[in-house]
């Protein structure tokens, strides 16, 4: 359990870009979806660039590893975003079928 206390700041991005979204989407009408490309866009950079740099090494580069954490890290942030889009969903439809 204590290895993992090593993913609680990016959960806690997640939820902070999360609350960002929530508050655009009540300012602008955008919708979660649209909120969701930014840290997805940002995954599938790092991969690429982690597999670019698995192809073309440099002696004495520390980029592949860099590049793979980065995405797993942002990949942490992107399944809280999920996971607290969804969380916020099921509350709405449950709310909105209790005021009916």
């Amino acid at each position: 359990m204590d290895t993992l206390r090593i993913f609680l700041p990016f959960i806690g991005i997640g939820w902070v870009y999360f609350l960002l979204i929530m508050f655009l989407k009540t300012k602008f009408k955008i919708s979660y979806l649209t909120g969701m490309w930014l840290p997805l866009g940002l995954v599938v950079l790092f991969i690429a660039l982690s597999i670019y740099a698995r192809l073309n090494p440099q002696p004495g580069s520390w980029s592949d590893l860099i590049s793979a954490a980065l995405a797993s890290v942002l990949f942490v942030t992107l399944a809280t975003y999920v996971v607290a889009w969804g969380i916020v969903t099921l509350v709405g439809k449950r709310n909105q079928s209790k005021n009916r």
